[in-house]
């Protein structure tokens, strides 16, 4: 599920419900790369860690959090949600990209633009 172009908290929070609700093949996963929401100023931090209860309810199995805001939520996320592997970097890299599906799952690539992980949608259809 491409949804790298726009992020805010409401848009975040029915991206995770379509996750929530795909049908995944026996064996399957849910992954979710989410980065910064953009452009919200002194609220950020809180408007990012608001989402704790809706990811941990999203039935991820994975979840890799990307940029400088999501890094609270990351740590939160370890004991709200100890049923999905959490990690958090400051940026995607290489070792970040191992934790993603390959066979019979569900990804969700979401965040601002500014987190350009259109970068990473482009790769994922080269290597499928």
């Amino acid at each position: 599920i491409d949804d790298s172009y726009n992020a805010n908290p409401e848009s975040m929070r029915a991206a995770l419900r379509l996750l929530a609700a795909a049908k995944i093949i026996d064996g399957g996963e849910r992954v979710a790369v989410l980065a910064d929401m953009a452009e919200l100023g002194s609220q950020s931090e809180d408007l990012h860690n608001e989402l704790a209860d809706d990811i941990a309810n999203a039935k991820i199995h994975r979840l890799l959090l990307l940029g400088t805001h999501t890094k609270t939520l990351a740590h939160k996320l370890k004991t709200l949600a100890p049923h999905t592997e959490v990690r958090y970097a400051e940026q995607m890299d290489n070792n970040s990209l191992e934790m993603l599906p390959r066979n019979g799952g569900v990804i969700l690539v979401k965040g601002s633009r500014s987190a350009r992980l259109d970068t990473l949608v482009k790769k994922l259809r080269e290597e499928n």
